[in-house]
């Protein structure tokens, strides 16, 4: 199955050999009684920049690789042999080096087929299995581990795999590292196009102390699943202390409502009048914003440690599956295992970090929305009391408006030519053809008129007013827009003294 899967990621993969894409690390322990335990020496240690011209002399030992001799040597107990590659591309795979040379590392290592599918799925995975050296043969010859680090944080934690077999004959380890900021800064920017975090370190470096500090257990089959687990908790820690923790508390003086922690001996009191004031549209946004963002990191920050300890438990079974064939060389006295358990009460203790640090950013987040609340209740109450004065305003208007408009009417009607109001001087007057009467003959034209135009208007308006009313129904189903009154008619005056018998009784029932 995984050798299709193996050939259509190989196919798909990118090859972008390179200076400083490549580096080897080799280390080797003797049965030497003059040679100190702990001693470093060209002999027993070396490491150093490969090219990918460079990678089958390496694997072979040729050239400027020739092993060292020296005669007060004796026969070599145990080996370290570990290649670091840097990673430029996330889909597809872009690989520092050819695609033959790879070839001839999973050629010379054994590595199993599983190695390039783990990588493409680049979600956290791990497993292990035994090869046999002979078909009936219960010493197994090789181990197989293909392992996928969990964290997809690239940019802020660490992204890379490993690879490693190794042999309970020769006690040979064979480990191929892949991934991102592995060498050198000048890769890094080339991949992420930004400056490296101060809080992230090359991983190279790193892996390489603690292989050299780890000389007692070199001859362990699990020593660089161990340092790879390791230095993927201190890069978990460093970035918690350095990036996850200082935005959590610079969020929580943002809003000023946590005096606890770090922010307990802040001098700075809460100004809620001044926070409302500068409560802009555009700053609640960049608040929620940034809140949202750390929110969603520390999320999956806690979800990576979650792998990281499931890590752990594999580690510990398969310390247990081989001991039986590590005790010849690391004796009873598991210390290897007891690394592990350290790390993962390392695991454990930072991901209850970020489980805290979760839970404060959700009472910031219940903070912004209640003071959101309060600033946009406080807007309402200025609208209210505004709106209260502009409502006393027109019912002034309205007043005076209605105290003076029947003399406005009736002057306006009675200044019509239909009234003839000099009828009593033309009375007296020589002309008989003048007449006496002071209403015009003519008025019923105006009534005519005025009134149908009139009900026109009052029904345009009553029309106008039920598709209004209609129109917002819709668009506010929620809101109530007729104010009816209760029935207080003889049925309601009837009912109104049994709910108030029922009201007292409730009463007493709950005094009671």
């Amino acid at each position: 199955m995984f050798d299709w899967r193996r050939q259509k990621v190989l196919d798909e993969c990118r090859w972008t050999p390179g200076v400083g894409r490549l580096r080897y690390i080799e280390a080797r322990t003797f049965a030497d009684t003059e040679t100190a335990v702990n001693e470093l020496t060209s002999n027993t240690y070396q490491e150093g920049d490969l090219s990918d011209l460079d990678v089958d002399d390496w694997l072979h030992h040729r050239g400027r690789f020739v092993r060292p001799t020296d005669s007060r040597l004796r026969k070599e107990e145990c080996s370290i042999r570990l290649l670091i590659c840097e990673r430029f591309g996330f889909h597809p795979l872009e690989f520092g080096l050819s695609k033959a040379s790879l070839r001839a590392i999973e050629d010379e290592f054994g590595l199993p087929v599983e190695m390039l599918p783990f990588f493409k799925f680049n979600g956290g995975s791990h497993s292990y299995h035994f090869r046999p050296s002979a078909p009936h043969d219960q010493t197994p010859e090789q181990l197989g581990k293909p392992e996928v680090s969990r964290l997809s944080y690239s940019r802020r934690v660490a992204n890379y795999g490993l690879c490693v077999t190794h042999s309970f004959k020769t006690r040979v380890t064979f480990g191929f590292m892949f991934g991102w900021n592995m060498i050198n800064d000048e890769n890094w920017k080339r991949c992420m196009n930004t400056e490296r975090p101060r809080h992230l370190e090359p991983h190279g470096p790193r892996i390489s102390e603690l292989i050299k500090s780890a000389i007692s257990h070199w001859r362990h089959p699990l020593l660089l699943p161990v340092i790879l687990l390791e230095d993927h908790v201190y890069n978990a820690d460093r970035y918690k202390g350095f990036d996850l923790s200082p935005r959590t508390i610079n969020l929580e003086r943002q809003l000023g409502a946590t005096k606890a922690g770090r922010n307990v001996g802040s001098s700075k009191s809460l100004d809620f009048g001044a926070l409302s004031r500068n409560m802009t549209a555009k700053k609640r946004f960049e608040i929620m914003t940034d809140i949202n963002t750390t929110v969603t990191d520390v999320v999956t920050f806690t979800s990576n440690l979650k792998w990281d300890n499931r890590y752990c438990q594999f580690l510990r079974d398969l310390s247990k599956d081989i001991r039986e064939f590590t005790e010849s060389t690391q004796g009873r006295e598991p210390k290897l295992e007891n690394t592990i358990e350290t790390l993962a009460t390392l695991v454990a203790s930072t991901s209850e970090h970020g489980e805290a640090m979760k839970a404060r950013l959700d009472i910031q987040l219940n903070v912004l929305y209640n003071l959101v609340a309060q600033v946009d209740s406080n807007v309402s109450s200025t609208i209210a009391a505004t709106t209260g004065l502009d409502s006393v305003a027109m019912k002034a208007l309205a007043f005076v408006t209605t105290l003076f408009l029947p003399p406005t009417f009736i002057a306006t009607l009675f200044s019509m030519s239909m009234f003839d109001w000099q009828t009593d001087g033309k009375a007296h007057s020589s002309n008989l053809d003048e007449g006496t009467k002071i209403v015009s003959r003519r008025f019923w034209i105006y009534w005519a008129i005025s009134v149908p135009l009139t009900i026109a208007v009052l029904l345009t308006w009553r029309t106008w007013y039920h598709r209004e009313k209609n129109h917002y129904r819709q668009k506010y189903p929620h809101v109530r827009l007729d104010s009816t009154a209760p029935d207080i008619g003889s049925n309601g005056f009837n009912r109104l003294p049994k709910m108030m018998r029922k009201r007292e009784i409730s009463e007493d029932v709950e005094v009671n």
